[in-house]
């Protein structure tokens, strides 16, 4: 991917696996579902900022990022209404920006 504007530009490589299971049990007029999540990701960026004529440069290799996140949902049917709720936690972590 390349981004440019006027006065910067971005170029970055992405690769990494990202897992997901979700289970669901419905239950009359209940449904319950939960989900669970993890990725590992590596990517390398290069920045160029140009600031009234300063350029300012970068070049990271190899950055890794770790996510997971897991999540619970309850969801009631009452005739043409829908009554749902939900709560989701996502952890992420990078070594470098």
């Amino acid at each position: 991917m390349h981004v440019t504007s006027a006065d910067s530009q971005l170029r970055w490589k992405l690769s990494g696996e990202d897992v997901t299971v979700a289970l669901r049990k419905r239950m009359s007029d209940w449904l319950f579902a939960l989900q669970a999540d993890m990725g590992n990701y590596s990517f390398n960026a290069d920045r160029r900022i140009d600031v009234a004529g300063a350029v300012f440069s970068t070049n990271q290799q190899d950055i890794k990022t770790r996510t997971y996140g897991v999540g619970v949902n309850t969801a009631y049917n009452m005739d043409h209404w829908k009554l749902s709720a939900g709560l989701r936690y996502n952890n992420v972590s990078q070594d470098a920006f």
